[in-house]
């Protein structure tokens, strides 16, 4: 049986700009062409996304040309994305990361797609229609998501990969909606405080929240945990440029780079948010268990036993405590054999070739 091919999909269209929106996408490397087509109550100074302004109870449809500019059938399938906010810190319009609790209208949930598949043939095009129907409840922000266009691998194209990197493309077109242009305050939270394995490497994760129904650009984080009861960090991060999407969590990820272990252990994180020379301060309590350090620990390719004496679970003196003690305990029992009567201490036979001897601390031996 023939290995599945590792799928890398590749964002061709993601629209960025001061607002986090940009130019829309030609074909590129997929062989799809995608276009918006402008409502008539787009915004005439927004280019190449759909920026509007709908009215409570309005119903709104989004119209997108899709064009097969290939030579080979595609198979597509078109889906609805509510904007997130990635660990990276930016916002995401492709797959959605996770929404705040204090999302009330999401553009994945309250639109829907007259086309979720289709196949085009080579140089066929065809119009597919996203229908938005607005709350009834007058919201001030912004309601911001993506009508996105993936290209999916025919049967053909996964077998013939034989386990190789197979890339697949999705165009993504963002969408704003408002309802006014009243002003929102800008406000952050702080939400759960955890560790968890990110990347290969033992991390601690500090939920950012982004509550309001507002984009913010150019936000700065920092962090630091410590122990309870220390002043000394274990851990520390800054990120000078985060991009929150409206009411959306930023998973500010704290990652052990040296491999020195997170040892199990109660620590305060203190978090730092930073907008318009506006400053948001937070701390949290946290409790690592003994299990999810051993697991991080354990797993984290960039350890490999190097871990501090804390993060195995032994107090920082008991090696140095275990080093000083052998040479004594070896004496004593020299200077014990060498006084008993008409016997001769036996000669140790040397370990058998390529076995070494070694104490494993960890196991008592």
């Amino acid at each position: 049986m023939k290995k599945a091919a590792k799928v890398s999909v590749l964002v061709l269209a993601l629209l960025l700009s001061a607002l986090a929106l940009a130019p829309s996408a030609g074909a590129g490397a997929s062989g799809i062409s995608v276009v918006p087509v402008m409502p008539p109550n787009q915004n005439p100074e927004t280019r190449g996304y759909y920026d509007i302004v709908a009215a409570p109870g309005s119903t709104q449809e989004f119209a997108l040309r899709i064009s097969n500019t290939g030579s080979d059938e595609a198979n597509l399938s078109i889906s609805l994305v509510t904007a997130t906010t990635t660990p990276g810190g930016s916002v995401n319009y492709s797959a959605p990361y996770r929404s705040d609790e204090s999302l009330k209208f999401s553009f994945a949930e309250m639109g829907s797609l007259n086309e979720e598949r289709m196949v085009l043939a080579p140089g066929e095009g065809a119009e597919i229609t996203a229908t938005v129907t607005m709350p009834s409840e007058p919201f001030d922000g912004m309601m911001l998501g993506s009508i996105a266009v993936l290209r999916e691998l025919t049967d053909e194209e996964i077998e013939a990969a034989e386990g190789m990197i197979v890339n697949r493309f999705r165009h993504v077109v963002a969408v704003r909606i408002r309802m006014n242009d009243n002003p929102v305050e800008t406000s952050f939270l702080l939400g759960d405080v955890w560790a968890q394995l990110t990347n290969g490497r033992a991390s601690i994760v500090a939920d950012v929240r982004n509550p309001q129904p507002i984009l913010v650009n150019n936000a700065s984080a920092q962090a630091s945990i410590y122990p309870i009861g220390s002043n000394a960090a274990i851990l520390e991060a800054s990120d000078e440029s985060v991009s929150f999407a409206p009411n959306s969590i930023f998973p500010f990820t704290l990652r052990d780079e040296a491999g020195r272990g997170i040892a199990a252990g109660h620590y305060l994180a203190r978090i730092r948010v930073e907008h318009d020379g506006k400053a948001w301060d937070f701390e949290r309590e946290f409790e690592v268990t003994a299990e999810d350090a051993d697991a991080m620990n354990d797993a984290a390719v960039n350890q490999g036993g190097n871990q501090p004496a804390e993060a195995r679970g032994l107090p920082t003196w008991a090696p140095f405590a275990a080093a000083a003690a052998l040479p004594v305990i070896a004496l004593i029992i020299i200077m014990n054999l060498r006084k008993r009567p008409g016997r001769r201490a036996r000669r140790q036979a040397p370990p058998p070739a390529g076995h070494d001897i070694y104490y494993d601390m960890r196991n008592g031996g």
